[in-house]
């Protein structure tokens, strides 16, 4: 009976062990700064919508998206269109740390190719690991601006007084 239950504690053990792991939900706000840009957002919206990893906020969120967009034109017809996204994250931990992750420029021939592209580099920019590698390297530069370089905790005690 002693050997069974080991057997089966040890089975269960494995088997929640091999689970894969759910990666964390990010809450994203998506930020068009002219007209020309509203089109792009509402295509990137649609695209992080269909995720599980996404959820869209319209007022807050740890992860942004900034669009800045302007029309190609050629002669007296549309061309394409070209993009500036930058992305953020606010993570809970530091409170109020903005850290930038990425600017990229975005040019395409129409609206699709660029929407694909912003959604491709930003779903590759917020992998849990790196953001973890951002949050981290904030982290380091908070703790180096409070002359606290020998801390080995978060940073709630980095700036705190001796």
């Amino acid at each position: 009976m002693n050997k069974l239950m080991l057997l089966g504690v040890a089975a269960l053990t494995l088997s929640s062990v091999s689970l894969p792991q759910t990666p964390q939900v990010h809450s994203v706000l998506v930020l068009s700064e002219d007209a020309d840009a509203e089109p792009i957002a509402s295509g990137v919206k649609a695209k992080l919508g269909g995720t599980l990893r996404y959820q869209l906020k319209e007022d807050i969120g740890d992860l942004w998206i900034d669009l800045k967009c302007s029309k190609i034109v050629l002669g007296d017809r549309v061309a394409g269109v070209a993009c500036s996204a930058t992305y953020f994250y606010h993570p809970a931990s530091p409170a109020g740390a903005d850290v930038w992750i990425a600017t990229d420029l975005y040019v395409g021939p129409n609206e699709v190719v660029v929407e694909q592209g912003i959604f491709e580099a930003f779903v590759d920019d917020t992998s849990d690991s790196k953001l973890a590698k951002k949050r981290a390297e904030a982290l380091k530069h908070i703790r180096f601006a409070c002359g606290d370089h020998d801390k080995k905790d978060e940073v709630t005690l980095a700036c705190s007084p001796q």
